[in-house]
Order: structure tokens, then C-alpha cells, then sequence
């Protein structure tokens, strides 16, 4: 799935989410950056899938390489997570 930022002011506005469902309907996303307004608009989507299918998402989590460090803002604390 690609999003692309309505912010002006960012410098990579497109940006690149993988997702598979698996068989028992787990969600398991996987991303590099997103732009803070395509992390929100994703979030409510994957949301959305969460309550179709009754099961809850996993989200890979990565380091954040050093040059989006002081772009990221955290959405949510509350979401299992792989490491």
C-alpha cells in the first residue's frame, strides 16, 4: 500500500506500507518512515481490519535510522509489537 503526505513541508511524502493477513486473520504491517499524517490515516484503516476480522494487528518495530529521529511522532503505545 503507498500513502502520500498532504503535509508541504515534508520531505519524503511517499511512503510504503507491506501488509499480509494470515490465515487466522492476524495483520502483521511492516513500514520504514511514514509521514505523521499517513501514519494516522493508516492507523484508522488498519483499525477498520482490526474489527472486520475480530483479530489484532502486529506491527514490526524497527529502530528509527537517526535522519527521521525528529520527524517521528508515536501514534500509540498500547499495539503488540515484534522486535
Amino acid at each position: 500500500m503507498v500513502g502520500r503526505s498532504k503535509d508541504k513541508n515534508e520531505t519524503e511524502p511517499v511512503a510504503q506500507i507491506k501488509f499480509t493477513i494470515l490465515k487466522d486473520g492476524t495483520i502483521v504491517t511492516d513500514s520504514d518512515y511514514l509521514p505523521n499524517d499517513v501514519n494516522e490515516r493508516a492507523h484508522d484503516a488498519m483499525d477498520v481490519l482490526e474489527q472486520l476480522l475480530g483479530n489484532k494487528r502486529v506491527m514490526t518495530k524497527k529502530p528509527i535510522p537517526a535522519k527521521y529521529a525528529g520527524k517521528f511522532k508515536p501514534r500509540r503505545v498500547n499495539i503488540q509489537t515484534i522486535e
